[in-house]
């Protein structure tokens, strides 16, 4: 399982350095020989002193920073770093063995370009590392960022280069991409945001509309929802009333089985004609065989 999503990222991460600082020496030789195997050229660090020696003189394209650090936790070094000139526009991803609710959490982790939860896979660490470190504006020219067929970066684009497709064609402020993880939880791939179209809004991982996502799985087919306040799905529930309108279609592995969920929603009711509901399926078809490259069945499955 572990050998099969190896052969298929093999590459992605060509020519991307990585700095890992994660104090549990298991999880951090695991991190490291998952990117050197994608390609990465990675350094380690145990603790943010190490990791402040590290960045002496060396600018990594990104950091991979545990948020349970002894003595200087990741969120402090998140400070240090970014009050650092040499360091400048370095994005930091937080990894973690406990997941925060996005309410308590969000001003804590504002300055993490995304979140990854223990025990991460590898797919998952790839397109984290690929989406940020593509969002670099010095970065866009490097060659390997161009991106070869097949690498995480180019397959990063590509991914939100159809959820701006798709975000355009609705009238949905967002457009979100979530799979299965291998726990059975939907987890958030990336988000396009028409306001801030280079940010995900979503870095905890599990975003407010996941819990929509839920009622697409179980239906196996598109779920829309035009006015939370007035649907009789949602009345009562004011997690998912957080959220005015949502249409989500299911993406399916190769076997048949949903994997994942495309979705347009916004903060105020929206107008979801079939127009866009086709637009969304559309999305769907297009995301599927690129998303099974990425995600191999077998190391999904569970």
């Amino acid at each position: 399982m572990y050998t099969l999503s190896i052969m298929r990222m093999a590459g992605a991460l060509k020519g991307i350095a990585v700095l890992v600082v994660e104090d549990d020496p298991d999880t951090l030789e695991l991190f490291m020989l998952s990117l050197s195997a994608v390609g990465a050229t990675v350094k380690r660090a145990a603790s943010a002193e190490e990791a402040l020696e590290q960045l002496e003189g060396w600018k990594p394209d990104v950091i991979l920073c545990d948020i349970q650090l002894p003595g200087v936790d990741g969120y402090s070094l998140r400070e240090i770093v970014h009050a650092n000139p040499h360091l400048h526009g370095v994005p930091m991803i937080a990894i973690t063995g406990s997941h925060p609710s996005v309410e308590s959490a969000r001003e804590q982790m504002k300055g993490f370009a995304k979140f990854l939860l223990k025990p991460a896979k590898l797919p998952d660490i790839v397109i984290a590392v690929a989406s940020v470190v593509a969002e670099q504006p010095n970065r866009g020219s490097s060659p390997h960022l161009a991106g070869a067929p097949g690498s995480g970066a180019s397959m990063s684009r590509e991914l939100r280069d159809i959820l701006s497709k798709l975000n355009a064609a609705t009238p949905c402020r967002y457009t979100s991409l979530l799979r299965v993880d291998a726990g059975d939880t939907l987890t958030s791939i990336w988000t396009y945001d028409r306001k801030h179209p280079a940010v995900d809004p979503f870095p905890l991982g599990l975003p407010v509309h996941a819990s929509f996502s839920v009622m697409v799985r179980e239906a196996r087919g598109p779920v829309s929802i035009e006015n939370a306040a007035t649907d009789p799905r949602i009345v009562g529930d004011p997690k998912r009333a957080a959220l005015a309108s949502y249409l989500g279609v299911p993406l399916f592995n190769e076997s048949g089985k949903v994997f994942g969920t495309v979705c347009c929603y916004d903060e105020v009711p929206r107008k979801l004609d079939d127009a866009t509901r086709i637009a969304v399926e559309a999305a769907a078809k297009e995301l599927q065989p690129l998303l099974w490259s990425i995600f191999p069945e077998r190391a999904v499955q569970h």
